[in-house]
């Protein structure tokens, strides 16, 4: 059994994940991780990282995606394995609200630091003991590697349901 707790982090106690498998370049630290968030070369990240900023403001966290993270004493900070975007989304409208390294890289930020987050800065997550634990189960949501052991195969199915019966997903 790997081990894991559930705990409440203040946002300054999270670091985004500057060994991002989104990241183009690779980032050293957690000002360029979060530069780097909005350039992925996945879908639109400047719209799409905008968007989740305004439906944190409108509808909180989903309490169905608590971040997932590990304690890394070099840093002394807990690294965001799963929720990168939330957490930076998050730091943009708290911790680095107004940053000026982060708005010369992308002045469309200036969007973000506009809202105005009135929700706790505490946050609920799941805290691995050991990081190679937490990327066992990531693989098991994000990969199709484990003989149906993951989500990914039943959000495929459920999602097809869902089209037909909501013509959405």
């Amino acid at each position: 059994m790997r081990n894991y707790s559930y705990k409440t982090l203040d946002i300054t106690e999270l670091y985004v994940n500057p060994d991002n498998y989104r990241y183009v370049e690779e980032v050293q630290d957690e000002i360029s991780a979060i530069i780097a968030m909005f350039k992925v070369n996945v879908g639109d990240a400047k719209k799409e990282m905008i968007n989740l900023a305004n439906d944190i403001i409108t509808d909180g966290l989903n309490p169905f995606e608590m971040p997932i993270v590990c304690f890394d004493d070099e840093i002394g900070k807990y690294v965001v394995y799963d929720g990168n975007r939330r957490i930076t989304c998050l730091k943009l409208m708290t911790q680095y609200k107004g940053n000026a390294d982060v708005l010369e890289e992308l002045p469309y930020v200036a969007e973000i630091y506009k809202l105005q987050y009135d929700g706790d800065n505490s946050i609920q997550c799941v805290v691995y003991e050991e990081a190679d634990d937490a990327i066992h189960f990531l693989n098991k949501i994000h990969n199709d590697v484990n003989n149906g052991m993951d989500l990914r195969t039943c959000q495929i199915m459920c999602c097809s349901t869902s089209r037909i019966r909501r013509k959405s997903c």
